[in-house]
């Protein structure tokens, strides 16, 4: 009889930095978060999302889902961080990259 397929989820963090700081996001995204980020993408493209601050939640709150923990907090702290910005050409380049991996 032949051996079972074995699927591993297991795998190192994906890490990346802005500047000098570290980010860590798991190393799969959860399908329901790949559906989300495609809904979000579409909703972003046909302006559906009714405000900018409305847009800016969603994707914030994307990234709260991908990005660990402490990620996020130091995440959250730089795009509104004055002297050390992640402006948001950047935020949507690592939004991309992320769900490229």
């Amino acid at each position: 009889m032949a051996e079972p397929k074995r699927f591993h989820s297991k795998r190192e963090p994906l890490r990346f930095f802005i500047d000098d700081d570290e980010f860590l996001a798991p190393p799969s995204l959860p399908a329901g978060m790949f559906v989300e980020f495609t809904r979000l993408k579409s909703q972003l493209r046909s302006s559906t999302v009714e405000s900018a601050e409305q847009q800016w939640q969603e994707i914030i709150g994307i990234f709260e889902k991908i990005l660990l923990p402490e990620s996020f907090e130091l995440f959250k702290r730089r795009i509104r961080d004055p002297y050390n910005p992640i402006d948001m050409s950047m935020v949507v380049d690592v939004m991309y990259w992320l769900f490229g991996e």
